[in-house]
């Protein structure tokens, strides 16, 4: 016996002329997606120059958004797909972000909004490296970086191996090991290494094959010379 599922209906068409955003919810939206829209809209208009503007079903549409079995983007037919198991409030700011040329994770879509819009009124600045905005436009960096967009190593001068520095990952992998390797290395060793990738939804995975500290056998509460920290722009998960 073959069946038919069916899923609630959520459509919402928007039509963009200068920076103004038509748009229109359908009669039987359900709340939990409408409330999920409007909130991104919200935050949008506060950090850009775009104006959402609530207007007629018979406008012209330029994107159609359908709450169903899935969340998603297709430029082909120019619909957002959104279902009730997979919307969140990332997920609801990142699709329209698509919607609008910025296909970024969210900590950069107003940014992006603003340079392809020209907002020049608002606030352009794309801090690197995980770097926090701040209300004056400027950027707070997280540990081990500074600059105007964190975009440099703060101990870049006192590095002790020519390895240390910036790594680009790509799908290939690599190493990132110092230039004594497997040789004894010098008796001080300061270094950092900066593996970063140009696909902001790319994720590096990070083994450690060989791992040789001074003192892995010193008891509790006695001095380690050597230390290893691991930072991550969001989240360092593993064992």
């Amino acid at each position: 016996m073959s069946s038919l599922r069916l899923f609630p209906f959520f459509l919402l068409i928007l039509q963009v002329s200068g920076n103004v955003i038509n748009y229109v919810f359908h009669d039987a939206n359900g709340d939990s997606v409408n409330d999920c829209v409007e909130k991104a809209m919200e935050i949008l208009m506060e950090e850009t120059c775009l104006f959402f503007r609530s207007s007629s079903p018979e406008e012209t549409a330029s994107v159609t958004f359908i709450e169903s079995g899935h969340c998603g983007w297709q430029e082909q037919n120019r619909t957002v797909h959104l279902g009730s198991d997979c919307i969140s409030e990332d997920v609801c700011f990142e699709l329209i972000g698509r919607v609008l040329n910025a296909n970024q994770p969210r900590l950069h879509i107003s940014r992006h909004i603003n340079l392809h819009y020209n907002c020049t009124e608002k606030c352009t600045t794309a801090c690197e490296h995980g770097g926090e905005i701040l209300d004056d436009c400027s950027c707070k960096c997280p540990y081990g970086f500074k600059g105007e967009r964190c975009q440099d190593l703060t101990k870049l001068s006192s590095f002790t191996d020519g390895s240390c520095g910036i790594v680009n990952a790509d799908n290939k992998g690599g190493y990132v090991k110092l230039s004594t390797y497997p040789g004894a290395r010098p008796k001080v060793t300061f270094c950092q290494w900066l593996v970063r990738s140009e696909d902001p939804w790319s994720i590096i995975d990070a083994e450690i094959e060989d791992l040789g500290l001074d003192n892995m056998d010193i008891g509790p509460n006695q001095h380690c010379n050597d230390i290893l920290n691991v930072y991550g722009t969001n989240d360092v998960k593993g064992p």
